[in-house]
């Protein structure tokens, strides 16, 4: 019997047979690549990118010749005022250094010096001519010379101590110590324009200025022991022992 869909069926398993065949020989032909393609990272540029000249900035600035001028200026300035002051306080400076060599041995026997002054025979100064004129030793290698050391130091202790006594009273104030200080700054400048004066009289303009101010200020060793022994034994009794002691 005949079937009309019979053959349109054997047709149609022909075609697909044909179809899969030409898919095989296409695949065969192809070439089998082993390259096998990454992705490629992706590179985000940052926008905050310097700003051009920024980073050679500091560079410019050190060759700005401006700059340059003005730092040649300031090092020039520099140097001329360091000459002024070593040509004009240099010797200052030296001076108030040979007045503070002092030992403890010095300090001592200056002390005991100034207290009892008769015991001491020779006055005369210790000179020495090592670089062909004649200078005067430092104070602790000559026990007459003068020194700022003693003196400094006897015008504090007389300041504390003072203090130290008005607060055993009950009458001190943290204002004493400025009164008293400005005080006896002033008596002692009012002393050394009096030495100075009357040596000027006197016919002697060569004496220094810090010699004075060191014989000046030997005062308050003796003011010192007399404020201690004023406090210990009373006002009487005590300048009585010290006329006693000297006399």
């Amino acid at each position: 019997m005949y079937n009309p869909y019979g053959n349109a069926a054997d047709a149609y398993q022909q075609q697909q047979q044909q179809q899969y065949q030409q898919q095989q020989q296409q695949q065969q032909q192809q070439p089998h690549s082993t390259n096998l393609q990454h992705p490629q990272p992706i590179h985000h540029v940052s926008s905050h990118q310097p700003p051009p000249g920024a980073a050679g900035g500091q560079f410019n600035f050190l060759n700005d010749p401006a700059a340059a001028l003005a730092s040649q200026f300031a090092r020039s300035g520099f140097e001329q005022s360091n000459q002024y002051l070593q040509e004009n306080f240099g010797s200052l400076q030296g001076d108030i250094k040979y007045y503070f060599q002092v030992s403890n041995s010095y300090v001592f026997k200056k002390i005991i010096l100034i207290l009892m002054p008769y015991n001491h025979k020779d006055w005369n100064r210790v000179s020495t001519k090592e670089t062909g004129t004649n200078q005067f030793l430092p104070p602790n290698l000559d026990i007459n010379a003068p020194d700022l050391y003693l003196p400094l130091m006897s015008f504090v202790t007389y300041i504390l101590l003072w203090a130290a006594f008005q607060g055993i009273n009950g009458d001190f104030h943290p204002q004493l110590f400025g009164y008293l200080a400005s005080q006896t700054i002033a008596f002692s400048v009012l002393d050394v324009v009096i030495f100075k004066t009357g040596l000027y009289l006197l016919n002697c303009p060569q004496s220094k200025i810090y010699d004075i101010i060191s014989f000046s200020g030997y005062k308050y060793v003796s003011i010192i022991v007399l404020l201690i022994l004023k406090y210990l034994v009373g006002n009487y009794l005590g300048y009585s022992t010290i006329l006693l002691f000297y006399y």
